[in-house]
């Protein structure tokens, strides 16, 4: 204990996998990479040690467990610097629509994503032949092959770290750090409100939150694609006193939308 913080640890040999056992099948599950805590577990010498665990998961949806081969394989590329060949499977309208095909694209993996909504897992990649950065679904590749070693990484990786940095969710618009989205929204949040402006700190991401006033909050953001943000933007619908985007169809959208609210609480005005 030091002052009103306490601290925790466990001794144990590097060697003895079944001390550590219910935090490995806790990784074998939840990491994205959790077939690496699997493989331990299925070589500890207690065959019962998944009868014997304390751990359980009240709500468990193995949504990303097919693609978690694919995942290892990306990042042993990475790891190399190799370039991949990856095939796409077509989207699910089109398979529905019975024009399911299979498409071919030349990267070098970036960047591993994993949305915090619905758990989703992406592949942010540089395209050769392309416009440049792309991002893929992993659920959707089907196979990948290694191809030759990347002979200057380096240049594609100073572009990810910007691009990333102005990334809001999963979209990257046109991949172009020329052409990125300027929002600003004035909120309504009386310094007596302190949730509100929590709120906008905590949720803000690569935006910058500014107090105006006593009265109202300043959020602008420089992102790839404002278009993420208006599900996030309308949960502050009664207290958006201004809303501005440098891309017209945003803030057409923004507006429209709130055009179609008012229609359909007060048709009659």
């Amino acid at each position: 204990r030091e002052g009103r913080n306490f601290f925790y640890s466990l001794d144990t040999p590097s060697s003895d996998t079944l001390s550590l056992s219910g935090a490995l099948y806790f990784a074998s599950e939840a990491d994205p990479v959790g077939v690496i805590g699997s493989f331990l577990l299925d070589r500890s010498p207690d065959h019962r040690v998944y009868e014997n665990m304390n751990l359980r998961f009240k709500h468990h949806y193995l949504l990303n467990a097919f693609d978690q081969d694919i995942l290892c394989q990306l990042m042993q590329a990475r790891r190399q610097k190799r370039i991949v060949q990856i095939s796409m499977l077509s989207p699910l309208k089109e398979r529905l629509k019975g024009s399911s095909r299979e498409t071919l694209h030349k990267v070098y993996p970036l960047r591993f994503l994993c949305s915090t909504q619905n758990g989703r897992r992406y592949l942010l990649a540089h395209e050769y032949g392309a416009a440049g950065s792309c991002v893929f679904r992993l659920d959707r590749i089907l196979r990948i092959r290694l191809l030759e070693e990347e002979r200057k990484p380096e240049p594609l990786e100073e572009d990810a770290e910007k691009l990333t940095a102005h990334m809001w969710g999963a979209s990257i618009g046109n991949g172009k750090m020329d052409r990125l989205d300027h929002i600003e929204m004035v909120v309504s949040a009386e310094k007596k409100e302190k949730y509100v402006r929590d709120r906008l700190f905590r949720e803000r991401r690569c935006g910058s939150v500014l107090p105006l006033d006593d009265h109202k909050v300043l959020f602008t953001a420089d992102v790839c694609d404002a278009m993420e943000l208006l599900p996030w933007v309308r949960t502050f619908t009664g207290r958006i006193i201004s809303f501005t985007c440098t891309n017209e169809a945003v803030t057409t959208r923004f507006y429209e939308d709130l055009e179609t609210l008012r229609l359909l609480y007060l048709p009659e005005k």
